[in-house]
């Protein structure tokens, strides 16, 4: 069957588009491990280092938590860096577990619970098999999410498989009070929040605003399409 030029047109044009804006289409966080904390579109972050707090599931003790944070960005959140703690940082069985992260909206800096228990994104995946030593970073790249400009937030960690001895990750944790943003926010062996003094060492980057060269090509080819659409 013969293809009109219209028609060919029009898959190209919708091929180059797709091209230059592509997402994840199954919307799954990926997780990986560096020795160096990320330092392009960062939005907020806390450096400095103390302590650990450790994120578990065993027989005897859970604990999750997460870090509340003002967002300053006014684009997606796009990924979310941790640091391993310097000492003894990672369980036998936290290697290749399951974990969950989930982003509440929070009242204030202030604040030690979200504002609603329903998170506005709830998003999965398995830490890496190998690689998570002492002093490493853990990077999130989690499925964008929309935050609203100058309003605050939470992230909030849970290890999702069976309880085990060994299912346990370190974090690495800031001294008392170092981000003014926001605090951790835990939930240590109850389903109830509490806020810590202290902060993670965190670091949170949004999505790159498109080079001006593409935002041009993707008018251009817009335009184009429109054109091929009304001759056809």
């Amino acid at each position: 069957m013969a293809v009109s030029f219209h028609h060919k047109a029009s898959l190209f044009l919708l091929g180059l588009l797709t091209s230059i804006a592509i997402t994840r289409a199954d919307g799954a966080m990926m997780i990986s491990v560096g020795d160096t904390a990320p330092t392009t579109d960062i939005v907020a972050s806390q450096t400095t280092t103390s302590n650990g707090y450790q994120l578990r599931n065993t027989p005897t003790s859970y604990r999750n938590y997460g870090q509340s944070f003002q967002w300053l960005g006014g684009e997606m959140l796009d990924r979310i860096t941790l640091q391993l703690n310097n000492a003894g940082a990672v369980g036998a069985s936290a290697p290749g577990a399951n974990i969950q992260l989930e982003i509440f909206e929070v009242f204030n800096q202030f604040s030690d619970a979200p504002t609603n228990p329903t998170p506005i994104s709830i998003q999965t995946a398995v830490l890496p098999a190998s690689g998570m030593a002492n002093d490493k970073y853990l990077t999130f790249d989690i499925d964008d999410v929309a935050l609203d400009d100058l309003s605050y937030y939470m992230f909030f960690l849970t290890l999702t498989d069976a309880a085990d001895a060994n299912l346990q990750v370190t974090f690495q944790v800031g001294v008392h009070a170092s981000y003014g943003n926001g605090k951790i926010i835990m939930q240590d062996n109850t389903t109830t929040y509490s806020a810590q003094a202290n902060d993670l060492v965190f670091y949170l980057q949004s999505t790159p605003v498109p080079e001006p060269g593409s935002l041009g090509l993707l008018a251009f080819g817009g335009l184009l399409l429109s054109r091929v659409k009304r001759r056809a």
